[in-house]
């Protein structure tokens, strides 16, 4: 059992190490896989060293987040999968994801296949594509995302960008201030994004004081989704505190 205990904690701090260095942004999920063999290993050394106290309150602790974890990465899961745009949008917010050079990332690629249809479903609904420039990328996620539709024979006449954002409180205030500049109800917006992000972009676009509904674009990938998922349950914790401070 010992030996057991021992393999499975040397095994998870290993993939957790390795998912550190993959080129797929999966680090998140390497801390936590990190941090989880380290704290079984920390059990099995209080339990042998007869600190029984200690091993059942951090045993306690480690089954709690457990739990808490595998129930939001189950609710965001089951959440993405709804889409729920709204019947009298005013306009819809595409949000922006990494970008590589001059070209979407895969996440943002995703986001933008829905929002070509979107826009050829909706002929009359303003289409704001928002994301800033990040300190790694050559120019603003808007302009990538923009030129990528246009490419794709979407029509532009209606997409504007929001180019100043950096997190998604950002996308969706700046994008709401722009809605409004042009005579639109800021408050009533689709949003389109990931599926792992559709539940925690719509809390706080409700804690903006915006009616969203929202569109989730499939992540193809299944270890790639797995890992969002798992880095927006603490997004979400994250989130929650923003709306209230």
């Amino acid at each position: 059992m010992k030996k057991a205990v021992r393999n499975l904690s040397i095994i998870l701090i290993v993939l957790g190490v390795v998912f550190l260095f993959l080129p797929y942004h999966v680090e998140f999920t390497g801390y936590v896989m990190i941090l989880l063999g380290v704290g079984i290993s920390v059990c099995a050394w209080l339990l042998r060293s007869g600190f029984k106290w200690m091993f059942r309150i951090l045993l306690v602790l480690m089954i709690l987040c457990t739990v808490w974890l595998t129930g939001s990465v189950g609710i965001i899961g089951l959440y993405g999968n709804f889409d729920a745009s709204l019947p009298d949008q005013e306009y819809a917010v595409i949000l922006g994801a990494q970008i590589h050079g001059d070209q979407p990332s895969r996440t943002l690629r995703e986001r933008l296949d829905v929002g070509v249809k979107f826009i050829a479903e909706n002929p009359d609904t303003v289409v704001i594509l928002s994301g800033g420039q990040g300190a790694d990328e050559i120019m603003p996620e808007s302009q990538v995302m923009y030129n990528y539709l246009e490419s794709h024979g979407a029509d532009m006449t209606r997409v504007y960008q929001e180019n100043r954002s950096t997190n998604t409180r950002e996308n969706l205030q700046f994008s709401g201030d722009l809605a409004e500049s042009l005579g639109l109800d800021r408050t009533k917006v689709t949003i389109i994004t990931s599926e792992f992000h559709l539940a925690r972009a719509e809390y706080i676009a409700e804690s903006l004081g915006m009616a969203a509904g929202g569109i989730g674009a499939k992540t193809e990938a299944l270890f790639l989704r797995l890992n969002y998922y798992i880095r927006e349950s603490f997004s979400f914790v994250k989130a929650f505190v923003q709306a209230r401070v």
